[in-house]
């Protein structure tokens, strides 16, 4: 039973999250297998939701087949976000919560490890670390291998570290990194925060790399420290990529999971529980206060529902904040852009058409992933009734 909403509000979602398995269920299969953008993303939903609709649990084997026979044929890619690394760790996922005998990874053979190690390989020699296409987003999948025993997998996670040692600038304490496009960018979804995040999980494994974890978290903290803004004049802590990047002209950031002061301020609480520096979590609980304010279309540029940039990613950030530290600002919050996604919901029923804008053209688009789509709704709205965040770790939250 949910902490934070009334019975009348769960039937308003039990009947949202009905349309959303139909609407997966009734159409074609994805071509695109991605954990965050296709298949896979659907198939964790119906996972997730045959827990109380066990109608659906016949779709979960059904997709994973699909998505098994897909690969077969050819359908690869190396990004967490697309790819295998993702598709991989969805799978482990879903089977190592559905079957008590389950091996980790045991669906793995060493020819897809061979073929996303080559891939690794190159976004190290092009200097990508980005978390969703990058080093770091292959890394994660790596290094949920040797957690659960596979060895061989330090090796990689040693390059990673290595890779990062040695492209990061340091000036007086500070680190930075610049991206394979030569930017500067602090933000969760391509930039410095998941690195951060990405170096947590390996301090957290308590075992000696050849480098300094801390030294690199510490580094890269100052200097996304250092990028704070005017927030009477920007209305957010921290600028879209860098002050560095937007030198000519600095804009604040929006609201959202993807990009801003939400990824941030995420990442200083976890710093902060693992270094014990109480400076960063007071400056995390700084952020998250104002970004409860936060709540006009102006001032956050939220139109859709979605995860990535929308309404329900919001909602899930404070929910989970909320379930961590027990503040009432952050339920408030959370229950506000519950609200907005459900209107969004209200707006079209027949379609729920508002799921995802397109920037670029102006229109609102179809779109059933976890990042941008009905699939990552439904996630949301699971959560708050059941009170379940383990699959929200693929969003690094």
């Amino acid at each position: 039973m949910s902490l934070i909403i009334s019975n009348n509000k769960q039937k308003e979602i039990e009947n949202l999250l009905s349309f959303i398995a139909e609407g997966i269920v009734s159409k074609n299969n994805n071509p695109n297998l991605g954990l965050l953008s296709g298949a896979m993303g659907e198939t964790l939903f119906l996972y997730e939701y045959s827990q109380i609709n066990i109608h659906y649990k016949k779709y979960v084997s059904k997709n994973i087949d699909y998505i098994f026979e897909s690969i077969e044929n050819g359908n690869v890619h190396h990004t967490y976000c697309n790819g295998l690394p993702g598709i991989c760790l969805g799978i482990d996922y879903i089977e190592s919560k559905r079957d008590k005998d389950y091996k980790n990874f045991d669906f793995v053979d060493d020819q897809i490890d061979e073929w996303l190690i080559e891939q690794f390989n190159v976004c190290i020699e092009d200097g990508n670390y980005d978390f969703l296409h990058g080093a770091i987003g292959i890394g994660i999948y790596f290094l949920q291998k040797f957690k659960k025993g596979d060895i061989k997998s330090k090796k990689i996670l040693n390059i990673l570290l290595k890779f990062l040692y040695d492209s990061a600038i340091k000036e007086n304490g500070i680190i930075k990194w610049k991206n394979h496009n030569n930017i500067v960018n602090i933000s969760l979804s391509h930039g410095m925060t998941s690195i951060v995040l990405f170096l947590l999980e390996l301090s957290k494994l308590n075992i000696k790399f050849d480098y300094d974890i801390e030294q690199l978290v510490k580094g890269a903290i100052s200097f996304i420290l250092a990028q704070e803004i005017d927030l009477k004049t920007y209305n957010s802590f921290y600028p879209f990529t860098s002050i560095e990047q937007q030198k000519d002209k600095i804009h604040g950031s929006r609201l959202s999971w993807c990009y801003g002061d939400l990824g941030i301020a995420i990442m200083l609480r976890k710093s902060s529980e693992i270094f014990n520096q109480t400076a960063w979590e007071e400056k995390s609980r700084e952020i998250l206060e104002f970004s409860t304010t936060r709540k006009n279309s102006k001032e956050t540029t939220i139109v859709d529902a979605g995860i990535c940039h929308g309404s329900s990613g919001v909602a899930l950030i404070f929910y989970n904040e909320y379930l961590k530290t027990n503040n009432e600002h952050y339920a408030k919050t959370a229950q506000f852009w519950l609200d907005r996604t459900l209107e969004y919901y209200k707006e079209d029923p027949e379609h729920f058409s508002k799921v995802c804008y397109d920037t670029i053209t102006g229109n609102y688009m179809a779109n059933p992933s976890i990042l941008d789509g009905t699939s990552g709704v439904g996630l949301v709205l699971l959560s708050f009734i059941t009170n379940q965040l383990d699959w929200s770790k693929f969003l690094t939250i």
